[in-house]
């Protein structure tokens, strides 16, 4: 799981870095068969909701992530 966990985290911080962003919080819990990802993002000038939402729709669409997870 720990593994999965640093994958995931190397990942998910490429595409939070070229939105100009960086991690604050990270976190997956396995729960059943269903695997979940806790991210908290920040920015020097804060973050904007439209930010966040292209942020999801570049994990969401990962195909790197749907074969580790």
């Amino acid at each position: 799981m720990e593994n999965v966990k640093e994958n995931v985290e190397k990942i998910i911080g490429k595409i939070v870095d070229e939105a100009g962003c960086y991690i604050v919080g990270f976190n997956v819990n396995l729960q059943g068969s269903r695997t979940f990802v806790r991210l908290v993002v920040e920015s020097i000038s804060g973050i904007a909701l439209d930010e966040i939402t292209e942020i999801t729709r570049k994990i969401n669409d990962n195909a790197e992530l749907d074969q580790i997870m």
